[in-house]
């Protein structure tokens, strides 16, 4: 996760990057951009909704019967892919974060949601897609734009990385930080709950963003 802290008391903006590893089974993604595909490869097209065409610059004539190659390019992690279906397929539930391309060739970082399809012999799954607003690793390591500290994407979301900013507004040298978790920003008034909640949220590849009361290495 890449994790812009804006300083003690105000918002904390949690986002996550292009490589990150979604958690299972989360709801946030809007359901109306769906696609229903075979399960078994190549993965043809069976259905899909006007929101999702209308998302991809795509019609139902240009896709239907396709295979899922459609929305592939040079960036597109395709064994990605083909894992959340066959996740699928064993009646779990997905996610995950992929570049995905549309009719006018531009790419899109896109997060895929596979769910089973209970009403039919079980040989399509739904792949329900949202635009995702995580951010390159590059930019989160080098932009100084504002403090930022990159944690794990699975608990206990130890410290990766922290650019200059964070350093200097916060007391704490990347030394000090790397392999340990935020908690030694947690004070008596913090929201723990709230940090968790933040860290599930940016797991979906979407931003969260709220309040919390931090301490700097000077209170620590």
């Amino acid at each position: 996760f890449v994790w812009p802290l804006v300083g003690v008391m105000e918002t904390i903006h949690a986002q996550a990057m292009h490589d990150f590893h979604a958690l299972e089974g989360e709801k946030y993604l809007n359901e109306g951009a769906v696609l229903e595909v075979d399960q078994e490869a190549p993965h043809r097209i069976r259905y899909a909704s006007q929101e999702w065409l209308d998302l991809f610059q795509l019609s139902k004539e240009e896709i239907l019967g396709r295979t899922l190659m459609i929305l592939s390019g040079p960036a597109t992690n395709l064994p990605q892919l083909k894992q959340v279906i066959t996740t699928a397929a064993q009646g779990k539930t997905a996610s995950t974060n992929l570049y995905c391309y549309l009719r006018s060739g531009m790419g899109k970082n896109m997060v895929v949601r596979a769910t089973p399809n209970s009403s039919n012999d079980g040989s399509t799954c739904y792949l329900f897609m949202m635009i995702s607003d995580a951010v390159p690793l590059k930019d989160a390591v080098f932009g100084e734009d504002a403090p930022r500290v990159i944690v794990g994407a699975k608990a206990p979301h130890l410290v990766e990385h922290a650019n200059g900013s964070f350093t200097r507004e916060f007391g704490f040298s990347l030394d000090n930080m790397a392999g340990k978790t935020l908690r030694m920003m947690h004070g008596p008034s913090t929201d723990t709950q709230g940090f968790k909640m933040l860290l599930e949220g940016a797991a979906t590849g979407l931003s969260r963003s709220g309040g919390a009361l931090l301490y700097s290495a000077e209170c620590a």
